[in-house]
């Protein structure tokens, strides 16, 4: 059962605040007009646009460890990072769960050895500007990747490569 925390008002739009049982359907319908943002208290939250009753869920920075090993995978609905200290050649697998817009930040780790290599599976696509992903040498050295779902072309669409930190 839902149970409203408390509600403010932006221009004409209240935003209610509640918390939320996802057993039980997500809480109950937002009053028309009203956007209702609620927590499950696991830091998963859900918000519904004005008048609507679909509710969408979104974790608002969520950090996820992945498990290392041969392929790595990933819930795209889990969180918004991910990190993994890689300790060979890896392949991290299709995020499973993905939502149109949903952006993930993959933080990636070298082992103490250093030299390791990441091949993406076959739902990323790289663009003309970051054309390879190649992840940092050094051993202990931290890369960031950063990716966007495109549900248009059914690809997680890579936007930015950090290396090095």
């Amino acid at each position: 059962m839902a149970v409203i925390l408390d509600t403010i008002t932006v221009g004409n739009t209240p935003i209610i605040n509640t918390d939320v049982d996802p057993s039980l359907g997500l809480g109950t319908p937002a009053p028309i007009g009203a956007i209702v943002i609620a927590n499950d208290g696991s830091g998963t939250f859900y918000k519904s646009s004005a008048g609507d009753t679909d509710w969408i869920k979104n974790t608002i920075t969520k950090i996820v460890t992945l498990t290392d090993g041969p392929t790595i995978s990933i819930d795209g609905s889990a969180g918004s990072q991910y990190n993994v200290v890689i300790a060979g050649n890896r392949t991290l697998l299709n995020p499973t769960n993905p939502i149109d817009g949903k952006k993930i930040i993959i933080k990636v780790t070298q082992d103490g050895v250093g030299g390791r290599t990441l091949t993406l599976d076959t739902a990323y696509k790289l663009g003309t500007d970051i054309s390879a992903l190649n992840l940092s040498n050094t051993p202990n050295a931290t890369d960031y990747i950063g990716f966007v779902y495109d549900i248009a072309l059914g690809k997680w669409c890579l936007l930015a490569l950090m290396r090095g930190f």
